[in-house]
């Protein structure tokens, strides 16, 4: 009787423990493509160039549309 318990106990750790983990990989893989398609897509390399690079396009869009 307390095998089982420990069993579904031990079973349900190991799920919750697989499935957070599965999350990270798959946040860590988007997280990792989107940084490749911004370096890509400016040709800047560190994420403080491209954050730069991003807002000044940001701002150039702003002025021409107010234009």
């Amino acid at each position: 009787m307390i095998e089982t318990i420990v069993n579904i106990i031990v079973g349900t750790a190991a799920f919750i423990f697989f499935s957070v983990l599965t999350w990270f990989v798959w946040e860590t893989n988007k997280y990792i493509s989107e940084r490749n398609r911004l370096r890509k897509e400016t040709g800047k390399y560190y994420d403080h160039e491209i954050h730069e690079e991003l807002l000044r396009r940001a701002r150039a869009t702003q002025v021409k549309d107010k234009e």
